[in-house]
């Protein structure tokens, strides 16, 4: 029998195999990752269920706790997609990763390059787009409320029974959900940006009464940004009260309502 010349590089047929495994999951890995991680979304736009997303992709980061989803958790995420994708952006259904920044004219560009039948229908499709974001944002908050309170439920139980072995899966997850809700305050935030430098370039391009109309529809949602940025997630915003008496004074003097477009015209 002849020597093997590398000893030490020997490569058995089922580590071969092994290999070639990893290397063809590590390259689905990267081509999903330029695809921005997109989950499928099924009816009404809600996340729909996907091995990739909720079997494979949280084994694969480092860190992460074990403990299983609550509820509350499994609610607060869903409410959350839905700031992640949104039909309007360039790029429909893609969400928005850390590695690619949206620029606040993005929205302004899709609005303004998507053909209209009048200037008053193109200001009503901003304010249902608002509308749509600021229906959502008392449930939205009242279920990061409720994941915050868990949070807080899980680090006295923690410290009473002296369950050292669960310190570190306890201080994961509060870190995960930390993450999710700030990248949240993110995107809300830049939604807000995004409608308002529309909104300010459009009044110059387009000038037309509709625009007062857009303008009281943004002084709705600034509330909520602003008690996100506050992570106040569990004050009165969260089932809709006092909305109004947080609501700054519109730019112009004397909102007017858009007459009803019915369905928009394109």
């Amino acid at each position: 029998m002849s020597a093997n010349p590398n000893p030490g590089r020997t490569c058995r047929p089922r580590q071969r195999a092994a290999v070639g495994a990893v290397k063809v999951l590590a390259v689905a890995l990267l081509a999903l990752a330029g695809a921005g991680w997109t989950r499928p979304l099924g009816d009404l736009g809600r996340p729909a269920p996907s091995v990739l997303h909720d079997e494979i992709l949280p084994r694969l980061g480092p860190g992460r706790s074990d403990f299983n989803l609550t509820d509350a958790e499994v609610e607060m995420a869903d409410r959350l997609y839905r700031f992640e994708v949104a039909a309007h952006y360039p790029l429909p259904g893609r969400a928005h990763t850390p590695a690619r920044a949206v620029p606040a004219d993005e929205y302004y560009r899709w609005i303004r390059q998507t053909h209209y039948q009048s200037s008053t229908v193109r200001y009503a499709t901003m304010i249902d787009h608002i509308a749509a974001d600021v229906a959502t944002l008392p449930a939205t908050f009242a279920a990061i409320c409720r994941v915050v309170e868990i949070d807080r439920q899980r680090g006295l139980a923690v410290a009473e029974f002296g369950q050292t072995e669960q310190y570190r899966d306890v201080a994961r997850r509060q870190a995960e959900n930390g993450t999710k809700i700030a990248r949240f305050v993110g995107l809300l935030t830049y939604r807000h940006l995004a409608y308002d430098y529309a909104l300010t370039h459009l009044v110059v391009e387009t000038p037309d009464p509709a625009a007062q109309a857009v303008d009281a529809a943004l002084v709705t949602l600034l509330p909520f940004v602003d008690a996100a940025r506050r992570h106040d997630f569990c004050g009165s915003l969260q089932a809709g009260r006092g909305r109004a008496e947080a609501a700054i004074p519109s730019r112009y003097s004397r909102p007017q309502r858009v007459q009803d477009e019915g369905e928009f015209r394109k």
